[in-house]
């Protein structure tokens, strides 16, 4: 049991079929890093490249965490990429397989659930 999970919520599947463990994984891997910057932090926008394999949960826990509909189109780009929101050459490459996707959001701070 992780520390999101309670014995009230383990193994639930509510929000379109995925636990909150699913949403809060798929969410970390698109959601800003927050690193030194009060505005990029996870209630900022989102604009990642995920594979079509973490689609659905991506889209949901997008819905979940900010009360926003995610903007889906396919990537037409590389295969390599960066992992930072810049996609600036000095941080960790990537090359993911299958079909890609661009995701993106307004994020929770500018959608109709942020101040």
């Amino acid at each position: 049991m992780t520390v999101l999970e309670t014995k009230a919520t383990k193994g639930w599947k509510n929000f379109e079929g995925f636990t909150l463990t699913d949403l809060k994984v798929a969410f970390d891997k698109v959601a800003p890093p927050g690193v030194g910057d009060p505005e990029e932090d996870w209630r900022g926008a989102i604009d990642r490249i995920v594979p079509g394999v973490d689609l659905e949960v991506t889209k949901s826990a997008i819905r979940f965490f900010t009360a926003t509909e995610p903007e889906v189109e396919k990537w037409t780009g590389g295969r390599t990429y960066s992992t930072a929101l810049s996609f600036d050459p000095g941080v960790v490459k990537v090359t993911l397989r299958g079909p890609l996707f661009r995701v993106k959001s307004i994020g929770y701070r500018a959608g109709p659930a942020g101040p």
